[in-house]
């Protein structure tokens, strides 16, 4: 589930320019501000970038990107749009899930600004992993190519993460039993990415399009390998580059070679929900590869629950389409899904099931195909979930059997409008039946708010659902 945040800048008069809320979250108030700004001043601080790049002077680039980039903030962010973007933000944080700030520059005067580069609290807003920043323009903007701000932001994400292991290191108790050797084994893997030389990858052959929409970059120039140069300054951050490019490219098994089967047995005992995001994503690369998927699957799925979506997809960028198991086509559905790419996250799970037949996989592929208002295959893919958890060879999970159950009533529900009158109160019933048995083995779980907290039920699942608790037992009423 993602929050949409979404704000247009146009220009309305001489340095004027209104600010106003398209879309916002429910409960989150509408927003529309106009205000005065200095642009010629930002275009020269965006010159003063340009040419810190070109000449490698780190230190007045690194000044001027947070100038720059609390200006432009400060710009966006006042009076009644600041309250409805804080509104936003803490209410993603209730829900735990992704806030998409989306920025459209109609003004041409405002497209050459590197609006990317937003910084607010100590920190540039394109490496929050709780925001997904979107730039779009109106204009063709004329300095931006040259600026290179993929590079920029690809090379603040990786001294944002070098940041956090830093932190995680601050943070872990020292006390626990455990620490030593987990931070043993933890140590020994990074060490074993920082020494890996990155080899050249493979041209994928996939059958189902990943996740990732980012492609290539041609080979870089001369100005460019001096960006490269000064901006990864310090050892952690040059580990945390070549960490991640082995992580997208090394070959299987090496990084697990030298651990021991011991070390496995005791990262594998860990309480992952009290790991830190980038150990959980350091492991789980190591465990897929050496080709243990069912190990991995928990601490994928973990890194999904805390939505950190960029973590899961670097993880299943370590597993190339010619080797998808059901297990990892599963989880790239998920990624997709909570990555609001519903007909993609379909395409998954249609593979999943021709793999495996699960009953998690099937209630998956029912709610896409739900969300894409598909009835009659929704329908189809719970009663194939329904028959599989009702077989003796299978150990029951009840959660996902009353989940089956919910979405079945859901489908009832959706038929009665293009059912005959004298069948529809006889579907009705049924789909009450069926909310009613849902209830009374787990009366907690599938209430609203315990729902929207929910990965797999998408909004239009959760107003369904809302109306179905709203009509009332025949059997009670009469």
């Amino acid at each position: 589930m993602t929050l949409e945040f979404h704000l247009c800048v146009t220009a309305i008069g001489h340095h004027l320019y209104r600010v106003h809320t398209e879309q916002v979250p429910p409960t989150v108030p509408i927003a529309k501000e106009v205000r005065a700004w200095d642009v010629e001043s930002w275009l020269s601080y965006a010159a003063q970038i340009k040419a810190a790049v070109y000449l490698g002077d780190r230190h007045n680039l690194n000044a001027t990107l947070a100038i720059l980039g609390k200006q432009l903030y400060a710009a966006l962010f006042t009076g009644k749009i600041a309250e409805s973007w804080n509104v936003a933000q803490n209410l993603a944080q209730q829900k735990q899930v992704l806030l998409a700030l989306h920025i459209e520059i109609a003004a041409s005067c405002l497209v050459d600004l590197p609006w990317e580069l937003l910084y607010t609290a100590d920190r540039f807003l394109v490496t929050n992993p709780q925001i997904a920043v979107k730039i779009s323009r109106r204009h063709a903007a004329e300095n931006l190519e040259q600026l290179d701000l993929a590079y920029l932001i690809e090379d603040m994400q990786q001294e944002s993460l070098a940041e956090e292991w830093n932190d995680t290191f601050l943070e872990i108790d020292e006390s626990d039993p455990a620490y030593a050797e987990d931070s043993a084994v933890v140590a020994n893997i990074l060490s074993q990415l920082a020494a890996s030389p990155p080899t050249t990858p493979n041209e994928e052959q996939a059958s189902i399009p990943t996740t990732s929409t980012q492609t290539t970059p041609p080979p870089r120039g001369k100005s460019e390998s001096v960006w490269r140069t000064f901006v990864i300054g310090s050892f952690m951050m040059a580990i945390v580059a070549i960490a991640s490019v082995w992580w997208e490219y090394q070959q299987p098994n090496q990084i697990a070679s030298s651990l021991t089967s011991l070390a496995w047995n005791r990262l594998n005992k860990r309480n992952w929900q009290a790991a830190s995001t980038q150990e959980i994503t350091a492991i789980a690369i190591a465990q897929l590869h050496r080709k243990e998927a069912i190990a991995a699957q928990p601490l994928v799925e973990e890194l999904l629950n805390r939505n950190a979506l960029q973590n899961a997809e670097k993880v299943l960028k370590v597993v190339p389409p010619s080797a998808n198991t059901d297990t990892i086509l599963f989880l790239r559905g998920r990624l997709a899904w909570q990555s609001s790419q519903i007909e993609q996250a379909r395409r998954y799970w249609e593979a999943a099931v021709k793999q495996k037949s699960d009953t998690k996989y099937y209630n998956a592929l029912g709610f896409a195909y739900y969300a894409q208002d598909n009835w009659s295959q929704a329908n189809e893919a719970w009663f194939e979930a329904l028959y599989l958890a009702n077989q003796p060879s299978v150990t029951q999970d009840n959660s996902e059997l009353l989940t089956t159950y919910a979405g079945l009533a859901l489908v009832l529900q959706q038929s009665v409008p293009n059912r005959p009158p004298n069948e529809q109160a006889k579907l009705i019933n049924e789909a009450v039946k069926l909310r009613e048995k849902v209830l009374a083995e787990d009366p907690i779980n599938f209430q609203l708010q315990q729902l929207e907290s929910h990965w797999l039920w998408h909004q239009k699942a959760i107003t369904d659902w809302r109306s179905l608790l709203l009509i009332k037992d025949s059997r009670v009423s009469r």
